[in-house]
């Protein structure tokens, strides 16, 4: 990520953007040290398991 560049783009109802802006901005953190990394939801599948 670059300063500038765009992480979202919204399309939808008017009415409901400020709703879904906030949720996006709430899952958002800001800071000089790199984020711990989020723990994997899945296991990629090795050759043997496909």
């Amino acid at each position: 990520m670059h300063k500038g560049e765009s992480l979202a783009t919204f399309y939808g109802a008017a009415d409901k953007f400020e709703a879904a802006a906030a949720e996006y901005r709430s899952g958002l953190v800001y800071g000089a040290e790199k984020p711990e990394e989020a723990p994997r939801l899945c296991t990629p599948l090795s050759p043997k398991t496909a």
